[in-house]
């Protein structure tokens, strides 16, 4: 079964914005004022100016180093804590963004934009209860829709398929076009072998996005546990429309065709 997953791990990409949470550098508060510089000696760049050319460039060590100048000129700049572990997500070094995410959370820990970092990368480390605990924090806060799919991605990577789905449902309810979150929960109802939710859930993302192959593979292999021979053919030849090569079906369309007309 393929589980299509809106965190995928070890891929480094922070999903604020992915999960539809607007968060924008413009939109950011400006640094703490910092101390006028010596007279006679040429004025450093502030905070904001490094701020600034970090979030400009398209290396990443460059940008660390510039947001490490920011903070060490102003430790009160929780703009850059913010961003360099960001930063440091998306390179994959998930112990070093905790530790800048729990730094802004020591200083606020009413922001959720911290909270839901820090539950991405402890997800990343497969620090699974710390991930919930911050989602769970984070949606106490601003209970959008985005957090709601965040945390129940992180129950069905966990394999705790009864605690997502009420996730996902507050998700759709407020995503109703959203693919994705009714692929998830669909997954989810099969895992638990609620069949009929599951196929339920899987029709309406492939009438959303027609062009899933996964969607068909997942329906075939529910009307094979089923025992519907000729709707598993007929969802796995959607399947292999799609996506010629996909999976193994090819291994098993001899049996499925046999057993759809009578011949076992």
């Amino acid at each position: 079964m393929r589980i299509r997953r809106r965190i995928q791990f070890m891929k480094l990409l922070p999903l604020f914005l992915a999960l539809g949470i607007s968060l924008s550098h413009t939109t950011c508060a400006p640094p703490p004022a910092e101390p006028e510089p010596e007279a006679g000696k040429p004025a450093a760049p502030s905070a904001g100016q490094l701020y600034q050319q970090a979030v400009n460039t398209q290396n990443p060590e460059e940008k660390i180093d510039l947001l490490s100048r920011a903070i060490e000129s102003n430790p009160a700049y929780e703009t850059a804590w913010m961003e360099r572990g960001k930063t440091y997500s998306e390179l994959g070094d998930f112990k070093s963004a905790v530790a800048d995410f729990s730094t802004v959370l020591a200083k606020n820990p009413e922001s959720a934009e911290a909270l839901f970092e820090r539950a991405h990368s402890f997800q990343n480390m497969l620090f699974w209860q710390k991930a919930l605990a911050d989602y769970s924090s984070a949606i106490e806060i601003d209970p959008r829709g985005g957090l709601y799919a965040a945390r129940a991605d992180c129950y069905l990577a966990h394999k705790e398929y009864a605690n997502a789905i009420p996730d996902y449902t507050k998700a759709i309810a407020m995503d109703t076009q959203n693919a994705e979150l009714y692929t998830n929960r669909g997954v989810c109802y099969q895992k638990l072998s609620e069949y009929d939710k599951a196929i339920a859930d899987y029709q309406r993302a492939s009438r959303l996005k027609p062009e899933e192959p996964s969607l068909y593979y997942n329906l075939g292999s529910i009307y094979w546990e089923l025992g519907e021979w000729s709707k598993v053919l007929g969802a796995w030849q959607k399947c292999l429309d799609i996506d010629p090569d996909y999976g193994n079906i090819k291994m098993y369309l001899p049996t499925v065709r046999k057993r759809a007309i009578g011949k076992h």
